[in-house]
């Protein structure tokens, strides 16, 4: 009867153990290389390098934001255990013109595990105006 209760210990404990695991063993910082500037109604590109490559695949997750505020941008791509991943962020015509920064950095597996991989330093680009937009002004129509 004394070895009754072992299971009940060593299977919670292995759990715990498990799961420190994962978090230590995990991602811990990305590079980002980027354009300082891109204009409204086009794409900036990250080429974002991971400090070591996951054992499993996955998404990078790019979140941007005005450092003035308002809704941020996100986009993604899937890694297959890699080191590199290039995200490209479509910047909207009517996207707030000024600095903008990199708020979030996610990889993200499986069953929702989630790792921050924002780092530290300089992580701001600026949204420079679109010229005036040219927009037709009428339409013609012919039906046959």
């Amino acid at each position: 009867m004394k070895y009754a209760a072992a299971p009940k210990i060593v299977g919670p404990l292995l759990l715990i153990v498990l799961l420190i695991g994962v978090n230590v063993s995990g991602q811990q910082e990305a590079k980002v290389e980027a354009p300082k500037k891109v204009v409204q109604d086009s794409s900036i590109n990250f080429h974002i390098t991971l400090d070591k490559a996951a054992n499993v695949e996955g998404e990078i997750d790019v979140e941007t934001s005005s450092v003035d505020g308002g809704s941020p941008l996100t986009s993604g791509s899937h890694i297959t255990m890699g080191r590199i991943v290039n995200i490209t962020l479509a910047i909207p015509l009517n996207a707030k013109t000024g600095k903008w920064r990199i708020s979030k950095i996610t990889f993200i597996a499986g069953a929702g595990i989630r790792k921050d991989l924002t780092p530290k330093g300089d992580l701001i680009f600026e949204v420079t105006p679109h010229e005036p937009p040219i927009l037709p002004s009428q339409a013609s129509v012919e039906i046959q």
